[in-house]
């Protein structure tokens, strides 16, 4: 059966049903392996085309020329391959362990090239430990990286870094993650600074409010908050 990728239900589901903090307490709260080969290939002059043509191919049950695509096209420098391939493999696609290179250094080469959705799972992976060891320091660096760059779950996940015990307590940077998350429509991060700025552990700009916040939480997805 063709590999089924299923990205983190966990961090997914927390932020689309608004699993989020409600008080101030809550927010303080092997051997050696033989690389697959190449046996497809995607056209070296248009590499963009690779992770469509290697995603067609794990579909159609061919995981290993799948990883095989991905891989030689990694090698040519083509970020979002690299980043591909890094997902799958630390997602547990069984063909993409047979990759030689690791989780960390596939997502590293990525994001090194510029590619910030690198940089938010590889702060996924250092957050959850997944094929590496765990470093909440090292995830909270990436999410920030891709959080300036505009990736909405980015600065809800170091919002959630810097409220939830793993790094020492920082709420204003929390807030300004989630104010941020928030202006890019991620409807929890709404719903997390409204509640921060409730409770008077945060201070909103002038010019937004707490109800305005819990408006906007609502229309982008945080059910929770809707006529709270």
């Amino acid at each position: 059966m063709p590999f089924s990728h299923v990205m983190r239900t966990k961090l997914i589901s927390g932020a689309n049903t608004g699993m989020l903090l409600v008080t101030l307490t809550s927010l303080a709260c092997s051997s050696p392996r033989s690389e697959p080969a190449a046996t497809a290939d995607c056209d070296s002059t248009t590499p963009s085309t690779c992770v469509s043509q290697a995603t067609a191919l794990l579909e159609s049950g061919n995981g290993t020329d799948a990883v095989g695509m991905l891989d030689a096209a990694c090698e040519r420098f083509h970020a979002p391959s690299c980043r591909t391939l890094g997902v799958w493999k630390r997602d547990g696609m069984p063909e993409a362990q047979l990759a030689i290179k690791t989780v960390a250094s596939l997502l590293t080469r990525a994001a090194s090239q510029g590619d910030v959705e690198a940089s938010y799972e590889l702060g996924v992976t250092y957050r959850d430990g997944l094929q590496t060891e765990a470093s909440p320091r090292a995830a909270a660096d990436k999410f920030e990286f891709a959080c300036r760059r505009d990736h909405a779950l980015a600065c809800y996940d170091l919002g959630m870094l810097l409220t939830q015990g793993a790094l020492p307590l920082d709420i204003d940077k929390a807030g300004m993650a989630f104010l941020t998350g928030c202006g890019l429509g991620e409807g929890s991060s709404c719903w997390n600074v409204a509640t921060m700025a409730k409770q008077g552990a945060f201070t909103l700009p002038d010019d937004l409010t707490v109800d305005g916040l819990m408006e906007r939480a609502c229309a982008q997805g945080a059910e929770g908050a809707c006529g709270g």
